[in-house]
């Protein structure tokens, strides 16, 4: 067959294809309506035939001219077994036998006619890829049918018949492999390139695939390259004038031509939307244009549908280009609003005036005011724009422009605002720049500490002021002439006070608490330490700060401050020098030991620098280890000019590397290392790796949304291709390697994957997850594994990943981390098992406050009695009938008791009433009671139980001195209606209530009120009468008198056991010498044991006590108790002294009146007496000093130690209850003292198998004296 289609395409007559235009495409309707529908079944017989005999295609006959009327034949009629009519074809049909020869619905017939000139070099007949070969492979790949003719000039026609898709197909492969080929350049704005491309290359992908083209787009950095420098944070930034890029289009001239019409209408599609920039309005009048705040550009913006950026108004200055508006948006709607722009400009260029005023420099902050709110104030109020000179400007101007009536109100306005302010300043500089030879530097280190320790932020807030400074990038210039603060505030005093503080801050910071060392700033973290630890040790140590350079990495300058102990004085200038240098040192000696820094130079050709650096300097780290890098690389002059310090002799083609110098080697040896593979290769991007990668991995080396991908990519500037089975990686050889060393890790822990199933209730699921998922979050994040609950409305499978059923959780990670996340939900799951019962109870709003009390105590107690957790849900109702719903969780009968205490509560607030009584308030005190007695104990007998003082609260008085009648009860109902009952009886009883006064002699009236106010307590409750008692003149020359107020049968009922008790009072006068009275008082206890055990009370009638004789004092002999030796029994081994009392002339006695009733006072005086024998038979007072820890064994259990001695001796002993107090006194006769000595002594050996405590923290336990 192919020598057939050969013969036809050499020798087939010119004239055959004169009726055949050029370029045609023919559909089934046209080819009904032509010559091809009358030859088709010709066609097809012609190629049943072929095979069967051998074709004349020299015969006119079998191969008429194509406009020849003699070949249009009627067609025969087709049917199996009849032979084929003897019509000839008009051309060759090449039908390969895959394809049937009975007609097919949806079929297609195309022309493609090619001119000699539009046809690539023809090959050989027979040889590879051949036109035979090429018709050949297009009807089996697209299963089509294909006729071909060609004519004496050599041009060839095609038809293709098949389904329209498949025609298209071969039609493009017949173009694509015959058709002379064309390249073609469309150029194209920069900023529709990315939509040919399309997401990752999509839409360029279909081109290409629709045309038969190959497309070639501009390279990243290309584009880069044309890129218009700008300001940064402008949205406009690269709208103005955009540049184009060219794409060359490549492939036969259809395909050229049709991937051209598709690039052409994506950029038509893309550039309906225009940005530009224009500079035809003065920029004086931009404030006035946009508006108030505005207002004109957000509504034409809104109008519109524009984007439209109008800068602040300023003064064209000298060599500076002016600012532009810029406007993007339809292109119709931008040309419509730079118009309407222009039309104002030249309105306000006519209509309004400009006048220029001083005003101070410093002000000029004042008068912008906060993100320039105030310049829109004055342009609201008055129309005037104001025009302030930029920060960097000397000038002084400040324009104001507007109409010309209200230019004097903007002018008013501005002058206002600047003067609202008191400002002041002070100039740092000259404070001490005799002291030091770098006043800038000083200056500059004195702003940075004040800052760093927060002192300007202190006055600020302490005194309502604003203090601006210089930047500290700024003050690095050493030839500044200032450096000047800048203090403001509402308040003159304010700023004045605030100016004095800082100008003796800066008074007490004299260069000599300043000194400075240069460490390279490589090892500043040795210096800072852990946490800051070094830095908080020094401080704390030499009472040194020590500030590192942060303006630049690589400014080694470290600034060290003195700032002395916190509230004492400076010490002097050589003790501050000392601490500096002693932190010097400490600084040299964490650096030395930290690390031997090298700087070497590394030159290499400057086009080599981007790759080395690599995309976002991916490549560097590669190099140097990222975050964990201890070196530090500087790319020539290009790269360093933020530097402060420029490098000398650094050239554009010099790297520097900065560092310990074993790694300094290192990464200079891989960067060379590096080089030498990029001179061998002209495209960065042309190392590809590829190896094999499990099918089954591959959705997780992909990620959620090729998520792990796009991070490899990113990192690494590398470009992945996921094959079946097989893993592409192209990019830089260094970062395929990485790329390629992360996924293999990545398989390794895939193939440690492991999946549990674990049945969990599904009731039981909330609890686990967490609120928010932060229980199930911190699980995934301790063990690394991936937990999976059935999500609501998810369609259950048999996933690896995915539950199965809905009472299913799926744990997946490395086999560790999902066992231990396996053990741990259970433990969770048993926990909620047996805590995880819960109720829901609805309650009145209006009890919630009663359930939770005051700051939650109520609700508090209440959860750690039942352990359980209570939530109460906020109630958006707030009227009486509001409920709120409670729910309760944990342990069954644990929420069962606190549903049970949670109703109770509330129903009691349910039950609850409030009342209002109007009582006369002179009846008020009658009600409430001493303490508020009386109306606790109504409270407690009308039924209510609790708090006796929280019960008081159920009733509510008005505050005395407020005259107010109104008395509120709040309760249970039954309980109120007590209440209220009692407080009306009370109340009439009040209103029938007497008053009676009884005189009572002073010296009893104490015996009506008794300690502590106890007797007149129990008459007043008693009785149920008022006792108003009056105060008793210190000489008690008068009578006290007593009112009784009360019922009238009350009150005679209390006066008259009033009476009997004043009856019953006598008073008896025993006289004591006064050598005698300290012995029988015995330091209060007589007085105190008289009141107790004989009701006897006892005063001295004023009389002033004696004081104790000096010759009765004990005499110190400089011993002191032993305390080593725990057994000791030695009389002479504790310090003893004794004194004889001297008979001294009778004195003056001392009164002891003794009240009470008759028969107590007369065993009292018995009492009294015979203490006063037993003084004067104690002749002499014996001082022994023991130590404390051994008083116990002198008292032994119960006193009864103490107690034997004293009846065996006759004398009196006091053991001291203070510890610490060692000495004992004993009183007696000379022999009796003696003897009570040695039994004292010998009591203080340790009894046998007793152990003696540490300290005295147990002296005297159980003691009686």
């Amino acid at each position: 067959m192919s020598a057939q289609i050969e013969s036809i395409l050499s020798e087939t007559p010119d004239d055959n294809f004169s009726g055949v235009p050029d370029h045609v495409v023919r559909s089934d309707a046209e080819a009904a309506n032509g010559r091809l529908d009358a030859n088709e079944d010709q066609m097809h017989s012609a190629t049943s035939s072929a095979g069967a005999r051998d074709m004349d295609i020299l015969s006119e006959d079998s191969f008429p001219s194509l406009g020849a009327p003699s070949a249009l034949k009627a067609n025969a009629s087709w049917g199996a077994g009849k032979p084929a009519q003897q019509a000839q074809p008009s051309k060759t049909h090449i039908t390969p036998q895959a394809v049937p020869h009975k007609a097919k619905p949806n079929i297609s017939i195309t022309h493609l006619f090619l001119e000699s000139s539009q046809q690539q070099p023809r090959k050989e007949f027979g040889t590879k890829n051949g036109i035979g070969d090429i018709i050949r492979q297009t009807m089996l790949a697209n299963q089509t049918q294909i006729d071909v003719s060609t004519s004496r000039s050599g041009a060839i026609t095609f038809i293709i018949k098949g389904k329209p898709e498949n025609v298209q197909r071969s039609r493009r492969y017949i173009m694509k492999e015959l058709a002379l080929r064309q390249s073609l350049t469309v150029n194209i704005p920069r900023s529709v390139l990315p939509h040919i491309i399309g997401a990752k290359g999509k839409t360029l992908k279909g081109i290409e695939e629709r045309s038969a083209a190959k497309i070639q787009t501009p390279k990243r950095d290309d584009t880069n390259s044309s890129t218009l420098s700008s300001e940064p944070g402008n949205e406009f930034d690269e709208i103005a004038e955009e540049p184009s890029v060219g794409i060359t289009v490549e492939g036969d001239f259809e395909g050229v031509a049709i991937a051209k019409a598709e690039i052409d209408a994506i950029v038509n599609d893309k550039t309906s939307h225009t940005s530009i920039k224009f500079t035809t309005v003065a920029p004086e009048f931009y404030n006035l244009i946009a508006g108030p705040h505005r207002i004109n550009v957000q509504k034409w913006e809104k109008d519109w549908d524009l984007k439209i950026h109008i800068p602040v108004s300023t003064m064209a200055e000298d060599g500076q280009s002016p600012t532009s508006i810029a406007i993007s948006g339809d292109k119709d709607q931008v040309k419509q609003a730079r118009e309407i722009i222009e039309n104002i400009y030249s309105d306000l260029k006519t209509t309004t005036i400009s006048a220029q005023i001083h005003v101070p420099k410093p002000q000029h902050k004042f008068i912008v005011g906060e993100k320039g709110n105030s310049i829109q104030e004055i342009l609201a109020e008055s129309d005037c724009s104001v025009i302030v000179p930029p920060a960097g400007s000397l000038s002084d101007e400040i324009f104001v422009r507007g109409p010309p009536a209200k230019v004097g109100m903007g002018i008013s306005m501005v002058m206002d605002k600047a003067n609202s302010v008191s400002m002041t300043t002070l100039d740092i500089l000259p404070a001490h720049k005799s002291r030091t030879d770098n006043p800038a530097r000083h200056s500059r280190d004195l702003t940075r500490y004040f800052l760093r320790m927060k002192e300007f932020h202190r006055l600020e807030t302490e005194h309502q002021v604003s203090i601006h400074f210089p930047r500290i990038s700024d003050l690095e210039d050493e030839n500044i002439k200032d450096c000047v603060w800048e203090i403001s505030g509402k308040v003159k005093q304010n700023v004045d006070k605030v100016r004095v503080i800082l100008r003796d801050l800066v008074k007490d910071y004299s260069p000599h608490r300043f000194a400075y060392i240069d460490i390279d700033s490589l090892l500043h973290r040795h210096i800072v330490g852990r946490n800051g630890r070094n830095l908080q040790k020094m401080n704390k140590e030499n009472f040194v700060e020590i500030m590192l350079a942060t303006e630049d990495e690589s400014d080694s300058e470290v600034c060290l401050v003195y700032v002395g102990k916190p509230g004492e004085q400076l010490p002097s200038v050589a003790e501050i020098t000392r601490a500096l240098n002693t932190v010097k040192e400490l600084l040299q000696k964490i650096t030395s030991e930290a690390a031997n820094l090298v700087r070497q130079r590394y030159t290499v050709p400057v086009k080599y620098h981007k790759s080395i650096f690599g995309p976002n300097g991916t490549t560097l780290n590669t190099f140097t280890g990222g975050s964990e890098s201890r070196v530090r690389v500087t790319f020539g002059k290009q790269l360093n000019k933020r530097n402060r310090k420029p490098i000398d002799d650094c050239d554009d083609d010099t790297i520097i590397v900065h560092g310990p110098s074993e790694e300094v080697e290192r990464v200079i040896r891989e960067m060379r290392k590096y080089v030498e593979e990029l001179k061998h290769h002209d495209v960065m991007n042309s190392y590809t790796d590829t190896f094999e990668f499990p099918q089954k991995y591959k959705k997780n080396l992909r990620g959620k949304g090729d998520a792990n991908i796009t991070k490899y990519r990113e990192e690494l500037g590398v470009n992945i291709k996921c094959g079946e089975g097989k893993i592409e990686i192209q990019g830089i050889k260094k970062n395929v390697e990485e790329a390629r060393r992360r996924i293999e890790s990545l398989v390794e822990r895939l193939k440690d994957e492991t999946v549990r199933r674990l049945k969990v209730p599904i009731e039981h699921h909330s609890a686990l997850i967490g609120k928010n998922g932060h229980l199930v979050k911190r699980l995934e994040e301790k063990y690394a594994v991936r937990i999976n609950f059935p999500r609501t409305g998810e369609a259950l499978g048999d996933g690896t990943d995915r539950p199965s059923a809905s009472d299913e959780v799926v744990i997946k990670g490395g086999k560790k981390g999902v066992l231990s996340a396996e053990d741990e939900l259970r433990d969770l799951l048993n926990y909620e098992a047996e805590h995880g019962h819960s109720a829901v109870i609805t309650v009145p709003s209006k009890a919630i406050s009663r359930i939770v009390g005051k700051g939650g105590n109520t609700i508090n107690d209440l959860k750690l009695e039942t352990a359980t957790r209570i939530e109460i849900e906020r109630a958006e109702d707030k009227g009486d009938t509001a409920t709120t719903t409670i729910q309760i969780f944990g342990t069954k009968s644990g929420v069962s008791k606190a549903k049970a205490a949670i109703l109770e509560v509330s129903g009691e607030v349910e039950r609850e009433v409030e009342k209002i009584m109007y009582i006369d308030s002179q009846y008020h005190r009658n009600l409430i009671g001493p303490g508020g007695s009386t109306v606790r104990s109504i409270l407690i007998e009308a039924g209510v139980e609790g708090d006796p003082f929280m019960l008081t609260r159920m009733v509510r008085f008005p505050r005395p001195g407020t005259n107010s009648d109104l008395v509120e009860l709040r309760g249970d109902k039954v309980i109120i209606e007590k209440v209220m009952k009692e407080f009306n009886r009370i109340v009439n009883d009040l209103k029938c209530r007497v008053t009676e006064t009884i005189s009572v002699p002073a010296d009893q009236v104490s015996l009506i009120i008794g300690r502590g106010g106890s007797v007149r307590r129990d008459l007043e409750s008693k009785y149920r009468v008022q006792l108003d008692i009056s105060r008793i003149s210190k000489d008690a020359s008068q009578d006290g008198i007593v009112k009784i107020s009360g019922m009238s049968d009350a009150v005679a009922k209390a006066k008259e056991a009033i009476a009997n008790l004043i009856k019953k009072q006598s008073v008896n006068c025993l006289m004591v010498p006064e050598q005698f009275h300290r012995i029988l008082a015995d330091n209060g206890s007589t007085i105190r044991k008289l009141r107790l055990d004989y009701k006897v009370t006892v005063d001295h009638s004023g009389h002033s006590l004696p004081a104790l004789s000096e010759h009765l004092k004990p005499r110190s002999n400089g011993s002191a108790a032993k305390i080593d030796n725990d057994n000791e029994t030695d009389e002479n081994s504790y310090p003893w002294d004794v004194i004889e009392r001297e008979e001294t002339p009778a004195g003056q006695d001392i009164p002891w009146n003794l009240k009470g009733e008759k028969t107590n006072i007369d065993k009292a005086n018995v009492f009294i007496r015979e203490l006063l024998e037993q003084a004067k038979k104690q002749t002499h007072i014996g001082y022994l000093s023991i130590p404390t820890i051994k008083h116990r064994y002198i008292i032994g259990p119960g006193g009864s130690r103490i107690n034997s001695i004293r009846a065996e001796t006759g004398c009196a002993i006091d053991v001291p209850k203070r510890i610490g107090d060692d000495v004992i006194v004993i009183r007696g006769s000379k022999d009796g003292i003696e003897d009570a000595r040695g039994l004292i002594v010998k009591a203080t050996a340790t009894p046998s198998g007793a152990s003696t405590p540490r300290n005295g923290s147990d002296h005297g336990r159980g003691r009686r004296r």
